[in-house]
């Protein structure tokens, strides 16, 4: 991401810069729920990660984009938990049934294209469930979503994470966690480019750069902290950024498909152990 700040700088052993408790807090908060996503293509190859959320053991919660290979999902999936220096891999991928748009029927929707196509898809519905082959690592944790019927507000601060980079960093160095809070309210902006339920939050100030997802933090989560509280809750999940990653970024909400996520879930977990533990 832009202007944001890296998990490892604040939680390093002797941090170079001062960093505030709250950023502390939101470093080992958001460290311990977000993971990273790596891809191979059939020649061994490792193409540039993606990000995602637990929201179960044995689940996590990504973008459709991050998980497709034309019309159909990808099981060449690694998830990194880089804080245990460990890998799951992909057992199975649920995508949202929803997300490949029709384009003669719906020629005023943004194009949001899969990172493999040029299939157009809905980012409204941009979520994706990822089976692992085994649970989550000691350190790690799920995330609950925002109760059902979230009513977001000026006073809710917003989140987000990811192991992003700018076009001029994307290839240096490994996988780094970062996150960075957005701007104001949510529910202003909600269906503001289709009328549907994607979110849209303005980049924010911080230190005189703009902060804002860019490349790689597709598929991390937007948390809301709400006031007197320190628990994170995940509001959505990002699609996309604006090319520069500087103005505006698109989130895929969970609240508004949350039947479709439960049912998803259901179909992901079906004979497997916590099938039971649906978290929506």
């Amino acid at each position: 991401m832009t202007g944001g700040v890296r998990v490892d700088d604040v939680l390093a052993p002797q941090p170079t810069a001062r960093f505030t408790q709250q950023q502390v807090a939101y470093a080992r908060a958001v460290s311990a729920v977000t993971v990273g996503l790596i891809f191979t293509d059939k020649t061994g190859k490792t193409d540039p990660w993606c990000s995602a959320t637990i929201v179960h053991p044995r689940v996590v919660l990504t973008a459709a984009h991050c998980a497709l290979i034309g019309r159909d999902s990808s099981r060449r999936i690694a998830v990194l938990f880089e804080r245990a220096a460990s890998w799951r891999e992909a057992l199975d991928v649920m995508i949202h049934p929803g997300v490949v748009m029709n384009a003669r029927a719906q020629p005023h929707t943004p194009e949001r294209r899969s990172k493999h196509s040029k299939i157009l898809l809905d980012v409204s519905k941009d979520l994706a469930l990822i089976l692992l082959h085994r649970a989550i690592p000691e350190g790690y944790e799920v995330v609950a979503p925002v109760p059902r019927g979230f009513r977001d507000s000026r006073a809710s601060t917003k989140v987000i994470a990811g192991y992003g980079s700018t076009r001029a960093s994307r290839s240096i160095g490994r996988p780094s966690l970062g996150f960075a809070e957005m701007q104001g309210n949510s529910r202003l902006y909600t269906g503001a480019l289709t009328g549907g339920d994607e979110i849209v939050m303005l980049s924010k100030y911080a230190n005189g750069a703009r902060v804002n997802a860019c490349f790689g933090d597709s598929g991390g989560p937007v948390f809301v902290v709400e006031p007197g509280r320190s628990r994170l809750q995940q509001l959505a999940v990002t699609s996309a950024a604006d090319i520069d990653c500087s103005e505006a970024a698109i989130f895929a909400p969970i609240d508004a498909e949350r039947a479709t996520l439960h049912s998803m879930f259901d179909a992901l977990m079906r004979g497997e152990a916590g099938a039971e533990e649906n978290p929506f």
